[in-house]
């Protein structure tokens, strides 16, 4: 059997996209934002220099030998990002869009594993699944995408209005989203939420209720900073920033 989360007449007002210069972050600051999630550790040949190692060698041995050397400094940091792509989600496709392509093109990630879901991820009699990428996506178990992802992966990016753009509250969609985060945190240490609403139209929906249990941010630029830092295990700021 095959549920999907509780359906919502789509008003043709939420199907417009907004370009590049109306975002409330841009590319370049989401560029900016990426990077600085990192977790450097040294991979692969030995092709820098070690000066310490180096007059080490000279000190014990009298003599220089050649340079010591060491693997380079690389960021070994693996996201998993989780979006929200259809309904009420429509009006912020370009913005999503633009998340995806800035980690991968531009964050200096080891790794982004993109995965999709509408409103929730579907219930199958097997568990929860999320949709791959691509015009033929296709439904995968959460627990096999979580399973399947190198352990160096501690955290997981949403990025949904939660009910937040109809103004809805819905008790089956939060205890299903209870549900989907429940299965993140069973396997990552870090999840963070992004909301493209504005947090002044939270109040009295679902997205109240769901940022009672997961940190959840605007789509700004301080937001975007604040979920980064719940990802790099930093309690974000009051007012945003790094």
């Amino acid at each position: 059997m095959l549920r999907g989360a509780p359906g919502e007449v789509e008003p043709t007002a939420l199907r417009r996209a907004l370009p590049d210069e109306y975002l409330p972050v841009s590319p370049r600051q989401m560029r900016q934002a990426w990077r600085r999630l990192r977790r450097m550790e040294r991979r692969g040949p030995r092709t820098e220099p070690d000066l310490d190692a180096t007059l080490a060698q000279i000190a014990r041995d009298g003599v220089f030998l050649g340079p010591a050397l060491v693997a380079r400094r690389t960021n070994v940091e693996r996201l998993l990002l989780l979006v929200d792509r259809h309904g009420s989600m429509t009006p912020f496709q370009v913005m999503t869009r633009r998340l995806v392509e800035t980690a991968r093109r531009g964050g200096r990630l080891a790794h982004v594993g993109v995965w999709y879901f509408d409103n929730t991820p579907f219930e199958l009699d097997a568990g929860l699944a999320v949709h791959s990428e691509g015009a033929g996506s296709e439904l995968v178990l959460l627990r096999d995408v979580l399973s399947a992802g190198p352990r160096a992966v501690t955290g997981a990016l949403v990025v949904s209005d939660a009910g937040a753009a109809r103004g809805t509250y819905s008790t089956e969609r939060i205890e299903a989203t209870r549900r989907f985060l429940g299965e993140l945190r069973a396997q990552l240490r870090r999840v963070a939420w992004i909301n493209p609403v504005p947090r002044h139209r939270w109040p009295g929906t679902s997205a109240q209720a769901v940022r009672a249990v997961v940190p959840m941010f605007e789509a700004d630029r301080a937001g975007l900073d604040a979920a980064l830092r719940v990802l790099r295990g930093r309690r974000p700021h009051p007012h945003g920033g790094p």
